[in-house]
């Protein structure tokens, strides 16, 4: 499953924990949308939508 960071979030140094998640997820599908918040979801539903319909159709 791809694992999607929100840049701006409160959660300190996004770019730190998406480096550390391309060290444990095996596939690497980790990303960082620099200008959202932590709605993600809200603030970028076709991003989203995108990313995980391409990730469902290469497991398939």
């Amino acid at each position: 499953m791809p694992a999607i960071f929100a840049g701006r979030s409160v959660v300190p140094d996004a770019e730190c924990r998406a480096r550390r998640a391309r060290k444990v997820l095996r596939d690497r599908r980790v990303e960082v949308l620099p200008c959202s918040l932590n709605a993600i979801n809200g603030e970028f539903p076709e991003k989203i939508a995108d990313r995980v319909e391409r990730f469902l159709t290469e497991v398939e």
